[in-house]
């Protein structure tokens, strides 16, 4: 929140897990100022980490900053294997 939220009056964080037929979505958003394009672009570790965790799962994800940051994951259904 160090950095999310500066000059924001009331800041908001929004979380949401959706269900469709082959994926799960998850969306993750905040009202802060966004990223800047240039530190948008660097290797910080939470973004390794996002990367590593989003291939793990199989996944993609779209990063919006136009207006606050915005992730959204599409993680599919891995489906059980037969016992």
């Amino acid at each position: 929140f160090k950095y999310a939220y500066k000059e924001v009056n009331r800041p908001s964080l929004t979380i949401r897990l959706g269900a469709g037929d082959k994926q799960l979505n998850l969306d993750i958003a905040d009202n802060g100022p966004g990223m800047k394009e240039s530190t948008s672009n660097k290797n910080g570790f939470g973004k390794k980490l996002i990367a590593a965790l989003t291939q793990q799962l199989k996944a993609t994800y779209t990063v919006n900053v136009s207006s606050g940051t915005a992730y959204n994951f599409a993680i599919p259904y891995i489906p059980k294997k037969a016992a």
